[in-house]
């Protein structure tokens, strides 16, 4: 094999490196025992919206599966959520299911020693407050918009040589959904919402993907001009 030939075929490997993806790690944190860690606010989003916002004083245990990459389950016993979260109005789509298109971002973050450091952020320029038949969630996924962010503490654990890529999806599971009057009818006759406290559950995951090395990326810039070379001949 001619010199050309192997330097191009080392930087198609070099290259199906750069895009390679690894496995799939997975977030959640369970129901606090603290109720109403979450409270959406009637008309503060704008016009016809809640403001869905989290109480930061109340401890969450965030835990990240990232066996898939051999790095085993690692669990945060003293997390706190902030969230911001627009919350339109809703589109009726059955007899007693309910969407509302939301917008905003949160981020799930380690408070050990009363200090924030961030494990995992989420923005979303797209997702889904789903009711049907109520039980409520938030719904959140790569297609409808949300994007995640490793924060120093997922970092650290992920390494180098790994970062989030797509997909990725993320669900926030609501109960003891009241109105501060206590009923559970959120749900105004011209679908928006009244102001209400809710307790959320969160599971979540991600493709990994793999981070090339600097000789890796430039060896594959070399074999693209080595293509190119022959290409014009």
């Amino acid at each position: 094999m001619s010199t050309v030939r192997c330097v191009a075929a080392a930087a198609a490997l070099a290259f199906a490196s750069i895009t390679a993806n690894a496995g799939i790690i997975s977030f959640n944190f369970p129901s606090p025992a603290t109720s109403g860690a979450v409270l959406s606010i009637r008309s503060a989003g704008g016009p016809d919206a809640g403001l869905i916002v989290a109480d930061q004083s109340i401890p969450l245990t965030m835990t990240i599966d990232a066996r898939s990459e051999g790095l085993g389950i690692v669990s945060f016993a003293n997390a706190r959520m902030s969230m911001s979260i627009t919350l339109p109005r809703a589109t009726q789509t059955g007899a007693n299911s309910y969407v509302s298109n939301i917008t905003g971002s949160f981020s799930i973050y380690d408070y050990t020693g009363d200090t924030r450091v961030d494990i995992l952020s989420g923005s979303l320029s797209g997702g889904q407050f789903i009711s049907n038949n109520g039980v409520h969630s938030m719904q959140m996924t790569t297609t409808l918009g949300l994007t995640y962010a490793a924060g120093p503490r997922l970092a650290s654990i992920l390494g180098s040589q790994r970062e989030l890529v797509a997909p990725q999806n993320a669900s926030f599971a609501l109960s003891d959904v009241r109105t501060f009057t206590g009923s559970t009818q959120i749900l105004r006759p011209d679908l928006t919402y009244e102001s209400f406290t809710a307790t959320p559950s969160f599971t979540g995951d991600a493709q990994v993907g793999i981070v090339p090395s600097p000789g890796a990326a430039a060896l594959a810039g070399v074999g693209g001009l080595l293509a190119l070379r022959r290409r014009r001949r």
